[in-house]
């Protein structure tokens, strides 16, 4: 393209100067009829036709004429290539910085150019709204069909979005699986901002509503989706990006195709998470969790038999903080793993030095089950301790065991091998599925407090109780029933065979320095001591829990 310009330019301007050099003979013509009056004009014409002087004069000045267009006819065409040079140079070079190779977009950097763009000169009554949208299972359809099954994804709905961008509406892709859509928003909208966000979240929705199609196989993605609108051009970029990512973290709460519209009381929530999570850091350094314990007893005779460790914090300030206050903060940071491995060591410690060798519980965050090194991490504690691990129990969630069956199966077979034993925890909420009670390697169960509130009065939960209950023994499981807090209904788990009790009724959780004193308040109560001597040797159902 560019060589064919360059002959055009030389050739018109040579034929220019071919031009003006004839030219020359004409004007010096002319000038000798105006200064040779006294001639006829056929005889002046001949005169100078005859002439080789004007002939000669004539040859050189053409020729010179025609190489000077010509010589500019090249400088000229140098200039123009070189420029186009640079041009076609500059948009290779801004593609590089400001286009995402993948997908055709423009990336991170391009975004937060043209916000920055918009919010300068963004009129009085109209607003920006600003999107951003994470795919939920992205990572999984990587691991299953391979980066190049999500790279054709990626493609894919970059292509879908095409339908929804225009003059005032511009995708971007961040980086991963991570996209932003920035619309400028005119005073209609504005007034209507969080019905027109509203709409969006539903385009986009019904774009993720259709499947993905990637080499013969059939995939499919949801999208979580965070939104902030803007009418105030003085907030940085970087404070529309911070509260529209915090729109999305809150979205990501939900399951499914899920949409949030920022609001100000989410960036307060926030920082406190924040000072929570950082305070929770710093109290597990100074000491400011502490165990409590719980008993365990035998349904029908109240004979203590175990405690189950419990976690509280003495935050710096505010006192005796409940789990329920922090353990979910605990679980969203990660903080909880940490956690519970200074639980269960700080219980086996305390449970070592007992007068009598009760056994402890401890419940284990389905986090932990994420982490290959749990048996060995778990071993070295027993061994510091010195705890007999026949004495140990690990609680453990139908959470734990949904997430990574083969993996979370491994690590508790692994830990049985220690000599511990492993309890489900809650049973009768969540799913629930009974499928647990043999597919995974179980020892006790503990049926969930959800059950006993009116186990009294209610027939059907009753039924429902006892038909656990048996399911369990068939098992050989021990069963546990929790939030057992008047006489009532200890009898009445008793009467549906249930082996054991927690709850109220025995002790609320207290701290190590109150044992020898709960312990006896507790013996009051009960027919027998759990002094290990031959007059109390374990019934059948005690006789699973002691393995």
């Amino acid at each position: 393209m560019l060589s064919t310009e360059i002959s055009f330019k030389l050739i018109a301007f040579t034929i220019c100067g071919v031009l003006l050099g004839g030219m020359i003979p004409v004007v010096i013509f002319f000038a000798e009829i105006i200064t040779t009056s006294n001639q006829s004009w056929p005889r002046a014409l001949f005169a100078f036709i005859d002439s080789q002087l004007v002939q000669y004069f004539t040859f050189i000045a053409g020729s010179v004429i025609t190489i000077l267009c010509g010589a500019l006819g090249y400088y000229l065409n140098v200039l123009d290539v070189s420029s186009k040079l640079h041009l076609t140079s500059q948009r290779k070079l801004r593609d590089l910085v400001y286009k995402d190779p993948l997908t055709g977009l423009y990336n991170r950097a391009y975004a937060r150019e043209h916000l920055s763009y918009l919010l300068e000169t963004l009129p009085e009554n109209q607003s920006i709204l600003l999107m951003l949208l994470d795919l939920d299972d992205f990572k999984l359809i990587n691991d299953t069909h391979g980066h190049v099954a999500g790279d054709q994804i990626l493609k894919k709905i970059a292509e879908r979005f095409g339908s929804l961008t225009d003059r005032s509406t511009f995708l971007f892709r961040l980086g991963g699986d991570e996209f932003v859509i920035i619309r400028q928003l005119d005073a209609i909208q504005t007034r209507i901002s969080s019905e027109t966000a509203t709409r969006l979240a539903e385009q986009v929705r019904q774009l993720f509503r259709l499947q993905f199609q990637v080499h013969g196989t059939t995939l499919h993605s949801n999208v979580s989706m965070g939104a902030v609108i803007c009418s105030d051009s003085s907030i940085p970029e970087e404070d529309l990006f911070r509260q529209v990512d915090i729109a999305l973290y809150e979205s990501k709460k939900f399951s499914g195709t899920h949409f949030q519209l920022f609001d100000k009381q989410m960036e307060v929530q926030l920082f406190d998470r924040i000072s929570l999570d950082k305070d929770m850091e710093n109290g597990l350094e100074r000491g400011e969790f502490v165990v409590y314990f719980q008993p365990q007893a035998y349904t029908k005779r109240m004979s203590v038999f175990g405690f189950e460790a419990l976690v509280r914090w003495k935050r710096k300030g505010a006192g005796i903080v409940p789990p329920d206050q922090f353990i979910s903060a605990a679980e969203t940071s990660g903080f909880i793993q940490k956690l519970d491995l200074y639980v269960l060591q700080k219980a086996c410690e305390t449970a070592v030095g007992w007068a009598y060798d009760f056994k402890v519980s401890v419940n284990l965050s389905p986090l932990l089950f994420s982490n290959v090194n749990l048996p060995a991490n778990i071993q070295n504690i027993i061994k510091s301790t010195g705890i007999d691990p026949s004495r140990l129990t690990l609680e453990i969630t139908e959470t734990a065991l949904m997430s990574n069956r083969e993996q979370t199966i491994v690590a508790l077979n692994k830990l049985r091998e220690l000599g511990l034993k492993i309890a489900l925890d809650d049973f009768g909420t969540g799913y629930s599925s009974l499928s647990y009670l043999y597919e995974f390697p179980l020892d006790i169960l503990k049926i969930d407090r959800a059950f006993v509130a009116d186990l009294t009065e209610n027939p059907t939960k009753q039924a429902i109780f006892k038909s656990i209950v048996e399911l369990g023994q068939k098992l050989n499981l021990f069963v546990i029933v929790e939030g057992i807090e008047t006489e009532e209904q200890r009898l009445e788990a008793a009467r549906l065979g249930a082996d054991s009790i927690q709850g109220y009724l025995l002790s609320k959780p207290f701290p190590n320095e109150q044992m020898t004193e709960k312990l006896v308040e507790l013996m009051r109560n009960t027919t027998r001591t759990a002094t290990g001597s031959n007059d109390a040797k374990p019934e059948n159902t005690e006789a699973r829990a002691t393995g």
